[in-house]
């Protein structure tokens, strides 16, 4: 027979690892939520630098326009004048199908391509008995062909027009979605602006048409998984939402609207968001169809317009190793106490330590050559910089540590600030260098150099914040370095000397001692 205090040491015993298990169940089910959330907002992350680089262009190209209205008057008349102002636009910023402006008295331009050729129409109820005026252009001053169709709707009656008359002063990007004839799902997504008003003038909107095909073609660059979902939602009360998984739809998503037809994941988030106090940059967990997803929403600007972000990732593509985490603890439960007790210890100590998500995905973004096209015609900004070459300096004819040491500093800035894209072997202008100045032998050489350049000056442990591949480009290969932000700080290391660099604007500043503690304290990532 058992003595007492045998008994009583088992169940002290038996106690304790129940405790330790619960207590490893518990810290798991933390962490895991953790890894997932870093999962998430990566993808948040990302998708934000894609639209960004996306509609920046189109937004600043707007507010060009805008202050071009306020020092010269517009004439929706002078097609021609019109036209070369708008066509050069179209030829930079590829994404932008058509350009429209209109006004209050019914006056319209419109801009665009058809059959090879560029195509206006211009409509006017006081001119030409009020009908639709076309004209193919064999240049911007030289027209082709003309020909007159019934006059089209007003301008006052299209969306693009009335959300920047009724919902802005001026001066203001207003993005909104578009339907076909019929009630078809839209096409475009419009951006559009108040323009100045010269004294006693009609009000004027000017727009620029983005083709959902491009959209969409941005929003598989973002996929993650097979099933991944992102979306954008207009930051007001009375919500729009775009969604990108399929073609455009709108639909009022205020709390007591009811949930978008045909799309029950998307309506679920969504109001379980709402209904848990749309927080924002924390990840929730939420039932839908009998399966399990989790979520994420993330402010984002787009011009003026302050809107959403969203990220649907369902539970069975997210992170398989959580999965399999969850299974292990459940065979621990059946083993020997002791065996219990230290597997858990183990498994707790180690995914504490590795709780680092994969932040990249296995194949680059870009994995087309008009992708990368894309991408150098967006230009130069704050979170996309070009170097003409990897090592080589072309004024000196030779190899110069200066060279790597100046694209090492960006990869540094934009890790300590809020992530970027460098495109080595790209000049200033945009014209496509190529890496065959570097003198590599092989890519297999070029990779190696960089990855050691990498772990020499700014540490292996970021790695997992730094993507870099080899693409081709009008028959040459560039470097693409794509960096996140990291959660601890980056200092770039030359001999015994560190230096901390953000980014402000389009330029990587060194810190002195003293700012980059202010920094590293005011702009902490939460672990």
């Amino acid at each position: 027979m058992m003595s007492p205090a045998r008994r009583n040491a088992v169940l002290l015993l038996l106690a304790g690892g129940i405790a330790v298990i619960i207590a490893a169940y518990v810290k798991l089910s933390r962490v895991s939520a953790e890894v997932h959330g870093a999962f998430v907002h990566g993808i948040a992350e990302r998708t934000q630098m894609r639209l960004n680089l996306f509609t920046q262009p189109i937004v600043d190209n707007l507010l060009i326009i805008n202050e071009w209205s306020g020092e010269n008057r517009l004439d929706l008349s002078r097609i021609a004048d019109l036209n070369a102002l708008f066509i050069p636009i179209i030829e930079k910023v590829p994404h932008i199908s058509e350009v429209l402006i209109g006004d209050a008295t019914g006056a319209e331009y419109r801009l665009y391509q058809g059959d090879g050729a560029w195509i206006t129409r211009f409509q006017d109820p006081g001119v030409q008995g009020g009908q639709s005026f076309f004209q193919r252009w064999r240049t911007a001053g030289q027209a082709a062909a003309e020909w007159s169709e019934p006059r089209g709707e007003a301008p006052r009656e299209k969306a693009w027009y009335r959300e920047a008359v009724e919902h802005t002063d001026g001066g203001e990007v207003v993005w909104t979605s578009s339907r076909q004839a019929g009630g078809a799902p839209g096409d475009f997504l419009s951006a559009s602006i108040r323009l100045k008003e010269k004294e006693k003038a009609p009000a004027a909107v000017a727009a620029f048409k983005v083709r959902m095909t491009d959209v969409l073609t941005l929003k598989q660059q973002l996929r993650a998984t097979p099933n991944t979902r992102v979306f954008l939602m207009d930051g007001s009360e009375s919500v729009s939402e775009i969604a990108l998984e399929k073609a455009v739809e709108v639909s009022d998503l205020d709390a007591a609207a009811p949930a978008p037809s045909g799309d029950g994941v998307l309506a679920d988030a969504i109001a379980y968001w709402r209904e848990n106090g749309r927080k924002t940059e924390e990840v929730f967990e939420f039932r839908s169809g009998g399966s399990t997803w989790w979520g994420g929403m993330s402010p984002l600007s787009l011009g003026d317009q302050k809107m959403w972000v969203g990220v649907l990732v369902p539970h069975g593509e997210l992170l398989p190793e959580a999965r399999r985490s969850r299974r292990l603890v459940f065979a621990i439960i059946g083993a020997v106490m002791v065996i219990v007790v230290l597997a858990t210890l183990l498994f707790v100590r180690r995914y504490s330590r590795d709780r680092t998500p994969a932040l990249f995905p296995r194949r680059s973004r870009y994995g087309s050559e008009a992708a990368v096209r894309d991408l150098i015609r967006s230009g130069e900004s704050g979170d996309l910089e070009f170097k003409s070459t990897l090592r080589w300096n072309l004024k000196a004819g030779r190899a110069g540590k200066e060279i790597e040491l100046a694209w090492l500093k960006t990869v540094a800035a934009y890790m300590n600030t809020d992530g970027g894209i460098l495109l080595i072997g790209v000049a200033d202008s945009g014209d496509i260098l190529g890496l065959e100045s570097d003198d590599f032998s092989n890519d297999d050489k070029c990779l190696l150099h960089v990855n050691n350049l990498i772990k020499q000056h700014i540490g292996l442990a970021f790695s997992p914040f730094i993507r870099y591949e080899l693409l081709p480009a009008e028959g040459k290969k560039i470097l693409v370095v794509e960096c996140m932000r990291s959660g601890a700080p980056v200092f770039l290391k030359t001999g015994k000397d560190e230096a901390f660099y953000i980014r402000s604007g389009p330029a990587s500043i060194r810190l002195t001692m003293s700012e980059a503690l202010k920094y590293i304290q005011d702009n902490a990532v939460e672990a």
